[in-house]
């Protein structure tokens, strides 16, 4: 368990290493987030906080990155947040992709929505491989965003994104609820380690919804997970007003 000060220091390296893909160093930390204690306390924190496992340090003499504890730290904070708290990120273009997505012009609304939050986006209606009808783009925009990585870390995310389709039914067995739910590396259909999923399912009178979002450790979890909480909120609403 974290005190405030070392939680709030570690969701500010993991939100700066999201948003920059830089390891983050305590004299940065000082600088932008004005953390009220002195740079040796923040540098004896993060050694805290990398001993804990939450953080690692590539190079001696250089910042910082996220674990996969680390990440999973932040979406649990995340998932934790007040509703206000997570639609105030939304950007205004979400209110379209609402709307498509109420309007079940699903195909229209993968292509938003990989390119609003830079994922691989993927959408299966129905339960069974007979009914299932499969929305996918995105894999360029999921490709840019892991940046440059190795050839043999490459292949096996390829590899993952061909087979998607063929796993996914493995999905929903983990995804059942009425909350995303997020993997962080290896998940129950990929099998890359430098990869995270959020994916949900969704009901729409007697179908069967599945979002699947695909993108890198680094990706917005805040912005992804709100908007999938968003569109739950706007289905139930969708729901009670038929009823």
């Amino acid at each position: 368990m974290l005190d405030e000060r070392r939680a709030s220091i570690l969701q500010a390296v993991i939100r700066d290493f999201i948003l920059t893909g830089v390891p983050v160093s305590s004299e940065r930390l000082y600088k932008k987030y004005r953390f009220p204690v002195k740079p040796a306390t923040i540098r004896n924190e993060l050694a805290f906080l990398e001993e804990g496992d939450f953080l690692e340090q590539l190079h001696t003499s250089g910042g910082r990155v996220p674990t996969d504890k680390g990440y999973q730290f932040l979406v649990e904070q995340i998932l934790k947040g007040g509703i206000d708290q997570l639609f105030g990120v939304l950007a205004e273009e979400f209110s379209l992709l609402e709307e498509e997505f109420r309007d079940r012009e699903l195909k229209g609304f993968i292509q938003g929505f990989s390119n609003e939050f830079k994922v691989l986006g993927a959408g299966y209606v129905g339960e069974d491989e007979e009914t299932q009808v499969t929305y996918k783009s995105g894999l360029d925009d999921l490709i840019r965003e892991l940046g440059l990585i190795d050839s043999r870390d490459l292949l096996p995310i390829i590899e993952d994104v061909e087979r998607l389709d063929d796993r996914i039914f493995e999905l929903r067995e983990w995804v059942e609820g009425t909350e995303p739910r997020v993997f962080i590396g290896k998940s129950p259909v990929t099998k890359s380690n430098q990869l995270s999923i959020v994916a949900q399912t969704f009901a729409w009178d007697e179908d069967s919804f599945l979002l699947v979002a695909i993108g890198p450790k680094r990706m917005n979890y805040q912005q992804v997970i709100s908007c999938f909480k968003k569109l739950g909120v706007d289905m139930k609403k969708q729901s009670s007003r038929k009823k």
